[in-house]
């Protein structure tokens, strides 16, 4: 055998076993960064479902303090339904006064005195017959049956004297939850969605206006409601291949879904790897290229 071949042999002998560590670095960066961006999108979906908990709990205190007032609470229900109009101007809001039996006493969206409906359109009795009527309760999504309008309803339970007399109800048009999505400015081939306890699309970042008041598939809504958090595979409504990571809003028990492509979750580490791989084997090529003129200068002399 030439001394020049017997030389490269031996650099070889030494490249080759970096050549595999250097395999599996790229194999582990690769894992890593599926765990890193995993673990960052999970963060953002428990972040955006907090942003979700602090526009119901702002709705909330709304009515937390409309409760307390003293209209209200010496029984002059056109002087409170004054103050309440004032409080819910908008075509988006409605502030309602019921009884204990879900019968409307006062609608901000009716003249005071109108005929109201005389049970709930929402499924907060529901809730109410599993927590007792003094707690505080944020609806799914029902069509309002003043103005037909898709509303959810938070609710608080009115005091006087120390015992729960009425029931006070802001309901919110679910427009409001879209510019709280859109407000999010989540990347483009991204899918966020808010989703009530059934399932039904509250809110989401594509194509509002095709989902908004339709269910998630059957398979999602039997996943959503097994788990407060998580994440897996599956269509969006569009049929895109996507994981999806949820994470439960504290005060409803509402879903919100961030959504992203398959393809778009393999890409990224796959970059980051491929970009490893590429430095490691321009770096074996340029050791082979040098060790073949250093072998060449040294068999010179050797010869």
């Amino acid at each position: 055998m030439r001394i020049r071949s017997r030389l490269l042999i031996l650099v070889l002998a030494i490249l080759v076993p970096s050549f595999l560590a250097a395999a599996l670095a790229v194999s582990y960066v690769y894992r890593e960064e599926q765990k890193s961006q995993a673990q960052s999108v999970s963060e953002s979906a428990r972040a955006f479902a907090l942003m979700v908990d602090n526009e119901l709990q702002a709705r909330t205190a709304i009515l937390r303090t409309l409760s307390t007032s003293p209209a209200l609470q010496h029984g002059q229900l056109r002087e409170f339904y004054d103050h309440a109009r004032r409080m819910a101007p908008g075509w988006d809001t409605v502030i309602v006064l019921a009884d204990l039996d879900g019968r409307q006493l006062l609608n901000t969206r009716k003249p005071f005195g109108a005929a109201l409906p005389q049970r709930r359109s929402s499924n907060v009795g529901e809730l109410m017959r599993i927590g007792g009527p003094a707690g505080i309760y944020v609806s799914d999504l029902f069509m309002a049956p003043i103005g037909k309008a898709p509303d959810y309803t938070v609710q608080v339970p009115v005091v006087i004297d120390g015992a729960v007399r009425y029931h006070l109800l802001l309901g919110v048009h679910v427009a409001t939850l879209q510019k709280l999505v859109e407000r999010q400015q989540f990347r483009g081939n991204w899918t966020a969605t808010i989703v009530d306890r059934q399932g039904v699309v509250l809110a989401r970042s594509r194509h509002p206006e095709r989902f908004v008041g339709k269910p998630v598939r059957a398979y999602s809504r039997n996943l959503l409601a097994a788990a407060r958090e998580g994440v897996y595979d599956s269509l969006t409504l569009e049929g895109t291949d996507v994981r999806a990571f949820f994470s439960t809003v504290p005060m409803s028990d509402w879903k919100v879904l961030i959504s992203i492509p398959v393809s778009e979750i393999r890409r990224v580490p796959l970059e980051a790897a491929a970009m490893l791989a590429l430095l490691m084997a321009t770096l074996l090529a340029a050791g082979v290229l040098a060790a073949r003129r250093l072998a060449g200068r040294a068999v010179v002399p050797i010869q």
